[in-house]
Formats: C-alpha cells, sequence, structure tokens
C-alpha cells in the first residue's frame, strides 16, 4: 500500500516537474543559442540561424514534452495493470475461501455478489427473487455484539431448509462505483 501512495504522489508532481523541467531546458537553450549568435558573423546566415533556433526551440520542446508524458502514462498503466492483477488475486481468494462471504449494497443490504460457499450454501444460484437481500437469509433477528463493532450473530435459513447459527463480521470496503461491505 505504501508503493501506491508513493506513485500516487509520484504521480501528482508529474505537472510541477514538467514545467520546472521545460523551464530549465528554455533557459539552457537560450543560453547556449544566443552564445552562438554572438561568435557568429553579422549577415543573412545570422537571420536564418535566429529563425532557425526557434523553430528547433519548438521541435525540439515538444518531443521533450512527448518523451515526458510518454513515460508518465507508461507508469500509470503499469501501476493499473498491477492493481487490476491484486484485484484479481483478492477476488480469486474470497471466491476460494470455504466460508460464505457475501458483497453487499451497505444501506440497502442487496447481495452484489457471493463467493462459492455462499452459493453451495444458501443456494444463490437458485431461481431470481429467492436471496437477494442479505437479511433474506435471516430466520431469526439478529444479535449484535457490543464488545465486537461490526459483528453480529444470526441465524440463516439454508438452501437445503436447515438453519445454521452464523457470526457475522462485515467490513466496509471502498471501490470505484462505491462503498461495499464485504459480510
Amino acid at each position: 500500500m505504501q508503493n501506491g501512495m508513493e506513485r500516487l504522489a509520484e504521480l501528482q508532481r508529474q505537472p510541477g516537474l514538467l514545467a520546472k523541467r521545460y523551464f530549465l531546458l528554455g533557459l539552457a537553450w537560450l543560453a547556449l543559442s544566443d552564445f552562438v549568435a554572438t561568435v557568429m558573423p553579422a549577415g543573412a546566415w545570422l537571420d536564418v540561424y535566429f529563425t532557425s533556433k526557434g523553430l528547433l526551440f519548438i521541435v525540439l520542446s515538444a518531443l521533450f514534452i512527448y518523451v515526458l508524458q510518454r513515460r508518465a502514462v507508461d507508469r500509470f498503466l503499469h501501476s493499473r495493470s498491477r492493481l487490476d492483477r491484486l484485484e484479481r488475486g483478492y477476488a480469486r481468494l474470497v471466491d476460494s475461501l470455504p466460508l460464505p462471504c457475501f458483497v453487499v449494497h451497505p444501506q440497502h443490504g442487496q447481495i452484489l455478489e457471493a463467493n462459492r460457499a455462499a452459493n453451495d450454501a444458501y443456494g444463490m444460484h437458485a431461481p431470481a427473487g429467492r436471496v437477494r437481500r442479505l437479511a433474506d437469509l435471516d430466520a431469526s433477528p439478529r444479535i449484535p455484539l457490543p464488545d465486537a463493532p461490526g459483528e453480529q450473530l444470526a441465524r440463516h435459513r439454508r438452501a437445503d431448509g436447515s438453519d445454521a447459527d452464523v457470526r457475522l463480521l462485515t467490513t466496509r470496503l471502498g471501490r470505484e462505483e462505491g462503498d461495499v461491505d464485504l459480510v
């Protein structure tokens, strides 16, 4: 996580670094090109030189900006692909857990996703309308645990009709599309 925060800070510094590098390149170009102009003899070639140095500066500036921006975009895409791989790894991990896990909308309790164990235990693959919200699994009222915030004791009805005592642990996760609860 620390590496990700460092990379974010680096990306946020990119515009300032680009401006600073461009400024320094411009100063160096002016100093060097004006020095060359002072040693050149006066005449038509001097006018051509001044015109050419302006055009050359524009071309070099465009190339410089392109290379720096390309590097920044490549770094971003690389970090994004690493993040996507990490997210897929966590998804596989949660899916392979032997305990039922649900991704639930925090306000409505609607089940957005369920792992394999939840599908097997609660019949999440059953015809539509059977289980849509986490509360649909409750066979009796939940009991909050005062000494463990985010935890509750519940009795859930399984797909086979039997009831099971469960301990629900809720963790809030931030996602691009909004916060969800992992239960």
